[in-house]
């Protein structure tokens, strides 16, 4: 077993979107999502403000930290521990977080090499309008899909240039996973992984590729 590691170059500061520094204006008004901020807010008093400074100067300085390359990269995908995230979307809870693009930016800056998105339909006067990202049946904020691609084509390979894996949650019909093919090819390009038939899977083959996990669409399904 191997674990993927490569030395890290300088990193560029994260730019802040102000789309996703606010927060959504549809939940704003929920008296659920007032109560579950007010928790949060008297939680956070809690926290020794020092304490939660040096820990996370601490995080950065490991995320940043020059590793070189020793283990033999040239073997199956299978064979490694891969850097995992989930729910990488969010930048809170589960429940009423926000869907931000910067947290998926944050999550590979930090080398992660598995990205989870959550896509859902989304319906304007009863027709499809486009696919986005959110916690379904929670009170989390919907984001376009599309700018969650466009997060990875820019941060995947800051932190290390082997492979990403896009683990889709797919929840879309097929005019909804016609739109995410779209957006996979039109935006990541030639980063965009495509199978070949007996292609032995490595982190070496597989350098500055996005490669895309998800379910087998069957064929009976009702594109309504």
């Amino acid at each position: 077993m191997g674990v993927w590691q490569s030395k890290k170059k300088s990193v560029p500061p994260l730019k802040e979107e102000d789309e996703d520094a606010k927060t959504d204006a549809a939940k704003s008004w929920n008296p659920i999502v007032r109560m579950w901020n007010r928790r949060r807010e008297r939680e956070l008093a809690k926290l020794d403000g020092a304490v939660y400074v040096e820990a996370m100067k601490a995080i950065r300085k490991a995320a940043l930290k020059n590793y070189d390359v020793y283990q033999d990269m040239n073997q199956p995908l299978t064979n490694y521990y891969i850097s995992s995230s989930h729910n990488s979307y969010l930048d809170g809870d589960q429940l009423h977080s926000n869907s931000s693009p910067l947290a998926v930016a944050r999550a590979l800056r930090l080398g992660c090499r598995v990205i989870e998105l959550d896509c859902w339909d989304m319906k304007s006067h009863g027709k499809f309008s486009k696919v986005v990202v959110t916690h379904g049946g929670t009170l989390t904020s919907k984001v376009s899909f599309r700018r969650f691609i466009l997060a990875v084509k820019e941060h995947a390979f800051i932190a290390s240039p082997y492979p990403v894996i896009l683990t889709l949650e797919n929840h879309c019909r097929i005019q909804g996973q016609k739109s995410i093919a779209h957006h996979l090819q039109s935006i990541l390009k030639d980063m965009l992984y495509l199978p070949k038939q007996d292609a032995i899977l490595t982190p070496e083959s597989l350098k500055y590729k996005v490669l895309i996990r998800d379910k087998v669409v069957p064929t009976n399904t009702d594109e309504e």
